[in-house]
């Protein structure tokens, strides 16, 4: 076991969660959603917003922020729109507010480029890019790829209760010859997720060390797990479990590779398996041990870096 100045993971691996909360859209309490607001006139052109990322929100108002871009149709405040996926996975959701990166606006469209909406709907959704925004009742569009829902997600049950995360941008990287100043320069894989449950805002930090991330299973010193942050969201009740060997030994925890596929463009995509338990630094939660159960990331894109650095 480890003390409080010990640390499972380098820093900036930890910080890749915050600088993406940080990079979030600026925005200021608006007046309580109403649940009765109108869906948007029917139009010629259907509503097609692609999700590019979402938080879960605190604001009394609203319970969600989501990146958007329409591809087709209109998107305006007031309107109630449902985020779909090609498994049949429907959330509906009224929208609250909306911003350019400027200033507030009232209504999007193909040329508005990214916006970012405030949402009021089910505090137990949980969506990500997987889905597409449509009209309130619309079907998904023709063509839409039939992905599941938790396609790039992480899903477990962790110390008794549902947790799921989603990645954000640069959360899933692939050294496949290593970074000099980090984890001894050896070939490194880390998947990072962030809760997608407010007002949890614990992250999972999953570090191999492989330089082909062959299906198989991943245990010892070959791995470095992290879940950090606060189960209430609250910075005065942080917790901390994990793995690092040999100081910090997760009882029978392994992350299993069940396939991984390189893509064009410098991706590849994986899934995975994790289980088995992750223990607590010294002082830094209130249990010495919590299991994960039933950990799965499916379809995970990751960036690949060929070149060593």
């Amino acid at each position: 076991m480890f003390s409080k100045k010990s640390s499972l993971l380098p820093l900036f691996v930890l910080l890749l969660g915050t600088a993406a909360c940080q990079n979030k859209p600026t925005t200021t309490s608006a007046g309580a959603a109403n649940t009765s607001s109108k869906t948007s006139p029917a139009s010629t052109t259907p509503l097609k917003a692609i999700i590019k990322a979402v938080y879960p929100d605190k604001d009394p108002a609203f319970n969600f922020q989501s990146d958007v871009m329409v591809e087709s149709g209109v998107i305006k405040t007031g309107d109630k729109i449902d985020a779909v996926s090609g498994d049949g996975k429907r959330f509906t959701f009224v929208v609250v507010k909306m911003r350019n990166p400027f200033e507030d606006i009232k209504s999007a469209d193909k040329e508005s480029g990214t916006v970012y909406l405030m949402l009021k709907g089910p505090n137990d959704a949980v969506f990500n890019q997987n889905f597409i925004f449509v009209s309130a009742g619309a079907a998904l569009p023709p063509g839409q790829a039939a992905g599941k829902a938790t396609d790039g997600m992480f899903t477990a049950k962790i110390d008794g209760a549902a947790w799921s995360g989603n990645g954000f941008s640069n959360s899933h990287l692939f050294y496949k010859k290593g970074v000099k100043q980090f984890n001894d320069g050896k070939p490194t894989m880390m998947l990072t997720f962030k809760s997608t449950q407010t007002p949890d805002n614990r992250q999972l930090n999953i570090m191999l060390t492989t330089a082909d991330a062959k299906p198989g299973v991943y245990a010892g010193e070959q791995i470095e797990i992290l879940l950090s942050g606060s189960a209430v969201g609250d910075t005065q009740k942080p917790d901390m479990y994990g793995h690092k060997y040999p100081q910090t030994i997760g009882r029978n925890l392994k992350v299993e590779i069940t396939s991984y596929k390189e893509n064009a463009g410098g991706t590849a995509t994986i899934s995975g398996k994790i289980s088995g338990y992750m223990l607590a630094p010294l002082g830094m939660a209130k249990k010495k041990e919590i299991l994960v159960e039933n950990g799965e990331f499916s379809n995970v894109v990751v960036k690949v870096f060929t070149e060593k650095y």
